[in-house]
């Protein structure tokens, strides 16, 4: 966790596939079972949108949807469909936009000693299918969940005329206080011009990697 550098991301944008004559029946039969149990699951209300057969690519049909309260351009829940001992199983993702606030405060709280403004977001949302895990669940679920339950924080903060050992210092005392709570964290610390950090959102970091041009390097990388 102590070397820490800008990554350059090719963000990919994923469409839903869409739902076709020869599959609706398909998605009508296995799609609405398990989109009734994950509505059971949370008691939430979900809209699906496709199904999609695994084949050959994966032992796993999905079934794509939203949820209510969902940001419908950069959201999405998906829902596995899979057999094991004979048995079919659902797996979702939708914890993960439960856990999201939750991380997200728990990590505040430690870049709070070290910085007085900054913007952090939990980032992966679609990636974990935790089954075990719901309403109610706490930190310390997340901690001793296995396969053990990845963060990935993203923190933004404006130039304030630091270094950049100014800045690799306080990165260090966030890391060296998440260690002393026996935890770890995947961070990502962004120093960016104040005009850059006013626009700045969830969903809306293009801003940031428009700004520094294909190729080039931002002037502090941590």
């Amino acid at each position: 966790m102590r070397n820490k550098c800008i990554v350059f991301i090719m963000l990919i944008s994923m469409t839903l596939p869409c739902i076709t004559g020869c599959n609706l029946s398909i998605f009508k039969s296995k799609g609405d079972k398990a989109v009734e149990f994950v509505e059971e699951k949370y008691g939430i209300q979900i809209d699906p949108q496709a199904y999609e057969s695994g084949g050959f690519v994966t032992d796993s049909d999905t079934v794509w949807c939203y949820a209510e309260g969902m940001d419908r351009e950069n959201e999405d829940l998906l829902i596995l469909i899979t057999k094991e001992n004979g048995e079919t199983v659902y797996h979702d993702n939708y914890f993960n936009y439960i856990a999201t606030p939750m991380i997200e405060e728990y990590a505040s709280a430690f870049f709070s000693e070290q910085f007085d403004d900054f913007k952090l977001y939990n980032m992966d949302n679609r990636s974990y299918f935790a089954n075990e895990l719901n309403y109610g669940s706490t930190m310390e679920d997340l901690y001793t969940y296995e396969p053990r339950y990845l963060m990935d924080v993203r923190v933004f903060v404006k130039e304030d005329g630091s270094t950049y050992e100014e800045y690799e210092r306080r990165m260090l005392a966030v890391e060296d206080s998440i260690k002393k709570c026996g935890r770890d964290m995947a961070i990502m610390l962004i120093v960016v011009k104040e005009e850059i950090y006013e626009q700045i959102e969830r969903y809306g970091e293009d801003v940031f990697w428009d700004s520094i041009g294909p190729g080039i390097e931002p002037d502090n990388e941590h």
